[in-house]
């Protein structure tokens, strides 16, 4: 009797972990298709690693920047302002995980051909006070 109920307890817990793992696996694959402004032509997307994503993309003649902008703000980002930033781009962010975690975005407009965008997306989190960006 012991032995089943700890054969049972072992694998419940692998059964979670497993499917815990393929939930985080899935959520990585599709990280960043929600910034990508529907209709947009080559696509991009380079992953470094869990905290960082870059994607590029090309706007069709009918779309413009500030869709790319709406889509954001619909999709839950907010933007913010900063002093150190070029007035081609635009910075974003959003709170994950209760506040504990943030993605901060830098969207990028080519400056020569207005239809380019590429956004990069870093993640932060907070440690008691204090933020560690990653």
């Amino acid at each position: 009797m012991r032995r089943l109920a700890l054969a049972l307890t072992i694998s419940g817990c692998l059964a979670l972990v497993l499917a815990c793992s393929t939930s985080i696996i899935g959520v990585w694959a599709s990280q960043g298709k929600d910034l990508i402004l529907p209709g947009a032509s080559s696509v991009q997307i380079d992953r470094s690693g869990v905290t960082r994503l870059q994607i590029t993309y090309r706007l069709s003649p009918r779309q413009t920047r500030q869709q790319v902008r709406r889509h954001l703000i619909q999709q839950g980002w907010t933007q913010i302002t900063t002093q150190n930033i070029n007035r081609l781009d635009w910075a974003f962010t959003r709170r994950l995980w209760f506040d504990i975690a943030r993605e901060i975005a830098i969207v990028s407009l080519s400056s020569e051909n207005h239809r380019d965008v590429t956004i990069s997306v870093g993640r932060c989190i907070r440690i008691s006070n204090w933020i560690r960006c990653l």
